[in-house]
């Protein structure tokens, strides 16, 4: 059954964010968001709906450690949003077969360090196909674009981080726009005790993408990956070695949506 409906919601978040000097990192700064906003929508059928509203939130950016790299800005941002979302999956949390497609486009009314106002699109899917009754193929892919505009500190796009470059540091690259690809598998390994979750997988996949300012400036970058994600009552919990084919390492350890 199609209907229309409204959905309010408020948010607030506070967490660190990496500023970067080539590959150095050079400062840590405190983003801060607190606002809300209000949706009309309407539901196609049970796998797929679009969202149209507008957002507005206070937002402040501080430095934590050092004070290079990102500014210290600080203000209200306003925007309209339009959603589309569609969720052929059979797992909110870790799927074993099925598409999910988000497309997000904006129109950024007021935001600090924008001079007017700018257009942004982001295009996310992943696609699932099972093997056999344990195993499951993966490919996902996104991509953001502010068009010819440039984006302010809250719009920037960026990479780095678990399952967005996991060898890099989380937003170790930004940009105005950006694309990223990766392809793997997972695996049932183990199933947990009921009253603290459900199964565990382990999985590896390969990762690449970029996010520049220019075309002339994209710079291709890779990721392979080995880990474990297991399915809990907090959510999904994932546990990953990272290594790029230039060097770069890391263990990433994350929870929340992965996919």
């Amino acid at each position: 059954m199609t209907h229309f409906f409204v959905a309010p919601y408020a948010f607030a978040s506070k967490y660190a964010r990496n500023a970067f000097t080539g590959q150095t990192r050079v400062a840590v700064f405190g983003d801060q968001r607190a606002g809300g906003g209000f949706d009309l929508g309407y539901n196609f059928n049970r796998l797929s709906e679009l969202r149209l509203g507008y957002e507005i939130f206070d937002g402040r950016l501080a430095p934590l450690i050092g004070s290079a790299g990102l500014p210290s800005v600080s203000g209200s941002t306003g925007q309209f949003r339009a959603r589309y979302v569609y969720d052929g999956q059979d797992s909110p949390v870790i799927p074993s077969r099925g598409m999910r497609i988000v497309a997000n486009l904006s129109r950024v009314l007021q935001s600090p360090g924008l001079a007017h106002p700018i257009d942004q699109l982001e295009i996310e899917t992943s696609t699932f196909v099972p093997t056999s009754v344990k195993t499951s193929l993966f490919f996902a892919a996104s991509g953001g674009t502010s068009f010819r505009s440039t984006a302010g500190p809250f719009q920037v796009f960026a990479l780095g981080g678990p399952f967005r470059l996991g060898a890099y540091l989380p937003q170790e690259f930004l940009g105005n726009h950006y694309g990223y690809a990766s392809f793997g598998f997972r695996r049932e390994l183990y199933r947990l005790p009921q009253l603290v979750g459900k199964k565990v997988y382990w999985g590896g996949w390969y990762e690449a993408g970029s996010a520049f300012n220019r075309p002339s400036s994209v710079v291709v970058r890779g990721t392979f990956n080995v880990g474990v994600i297991a399915e809990t009552i907090v959510g999904p919990v994932a546990l990953a070695g990272s290594v790029s084919p230039t060097g770069q390492s890391r263990v990433n350890f994350s929870i929340g949506r992965l996919f």
